[in-house]
């Protein structure tokens, strides 16, 4: 079980970083990077965080979903 729990964390953490990563490319005009960022938030991320539905809003702006 405590392993479980690491991985959820390390996931919510995943989900915030990506998320911005992924924001911070596409303000720098690197679409590709950024879309690869979003698309693993919107694939493995954690649904209940704002930043999950962030990446889903700009993964659908994109047409890249």
């Amino acid at each position: 079980a405590a392993s479980a729990t690491h991985d959820e964390e390390e996931n919510d953490r995943l989900t915030e970083a990506r998320a911005y990563v992924g924001m911070d490319f596409l303000l720098s005009a690197r679409r590709g990077e950024a879309i690869e960022h979003l698309r693993w938030v919107t694939t493995n991320g954690n649904k209940e965080f704002d930043e999950y539905h962030l990446a889903l809003a700009e993964m659908k702006r994109l047409g890249a979903l």
